[in-house]
């Protein structure tokens, strides 16, 4: 019998940087408008927060944050880049030069490091 996994193929250490961002800190529950999904590109199984300033205006640009472990070390990466907003979450398909641009690494030891860029980050929405 095989289990569920409730970890929706997420590796453990985006796990880690998600439960240290403080979103209050960030300020972008009261101003944006905001969600989390899963983040698959190959080996990178991390989750992705995408924050909307519009809220449903037309074309409205969007900030995408996807973390997780690197693909080819055991560092952290965070990428960022803005898209337009759709229906689905974003996909390697929306994922752009400005992505690889904006990639931070940090050591598996810099969790909290990680964390903090993320909330930098989310300070500055589109």
């Amino acid at each position: 019998m095989s289990f569920p996994d409730y970890k929706l193929g997420v590796h453990p250490l985006a796990w880690a940087v998600y439960n240290l961002v403080d979103i209050e800190t960030a300020d972008i529950r009261n101003r944006s408008y905001w969600k989390t999904t899963a983040w698959y590109n190959g080996r990178e199984c991390g989750i992705c927060i995408v924050v909307s300033a519009s809220g449903g205006s037309v074309n409205p640009r969007a900030l995408v944050i996807a973390f997780g472990e690197c693909r080819n070390n055991d560092a952290i990466f965070v990428d960022s880049w803005t898209m337009l907003e759709g229906m689905n979450p974003p996909t390697v398909n929306d994922y752009d030069d400005t992505a690889y641009k904006n990639r931070r690494t940090f050591s598996r030891s810099d969790i909290v490091e990680a964390a903090k860029f993320v909330e930098a980050r989310l300070r500055k929405v589109p």
